[in-house]
């Protein structure tokens, strides 16, 4: 998923349990630094089937989501092994794979060196301007909420991405 914000597709095959035979097409899109699920497409493998509800109630959601991604990563990692072979550099490919993975359930969104930048460049704006919460400007930018915003913030100061600062304080350039 690129920073562009437009959808990104990954898809699997399902078989309900009346042996039906139906493509599963997730439309995910970055949401507040990860990815979420923002369509799907369900296509018959034979045209003239009908979607019952009955074969819709059987579809496990959470769990072909998941498969789509996994088989959407093995792909990924398919390319980046052929891109490394050529001599390619695979830095778009593993911001693909990182936006992707899912991880544990309920564990933190994995955010990138690019994503961190982001945050410091716009608490930079934010406490520019001045802000009277550049943190509280921060999170609404980003559609985060304010403790996700300190807790990156804190991050991107312990990186050197934004100077150290006092609790209570304000910092937002090297240059104070």
């Amino acid at each position: 998923m690129l920073e562009s914000g437009e959808p990104y597709e990954v898809s699997t095959f399902w078989e309900a349990p009346d042996r039906s035979a139906w493509r599963l097409v997730f439309w995910l899109k970055r949401v507040a630094g990860r990815p979420e699920c923002v369509g799907l497409e369900l296509h018959a493998a034979h045209p003239e089937r009908p979607l019952r509800t009955k074969t819709l109630r059987a579809l496990k959601f959470s769990r072909e989501l998941e498969r789509a991604r996994e088989r959407e990563n093995a792909s990924l990692e398919r390319l980046a092994d052929l891109g490394s072979r050529l001599g390619a550099g695979g830095s778009l490919l593993a911001d693909e794979r990182a936006m992707t993975a899912r991880g544990k359930p309920r564990q933190r969104a994995r955010y990138t060196s690019k994503d961190l930048q982001r945050v410091a460049d716009v608490y930079r704006e934010r406490w520019a301007l001045p802000s009277r919460s550049p943190t509280r400007d921060t999170a609404e930018i980003l559609g985060l909420r304010y403790d996700q915003a300190a807790k990156l913030l804190q991050r991107c100061r312990q990186l050197g991405l934004l100077p150290a600062t006092d609790p209570g304080v304000a910092r937002g350039s090297k240059e104070e």
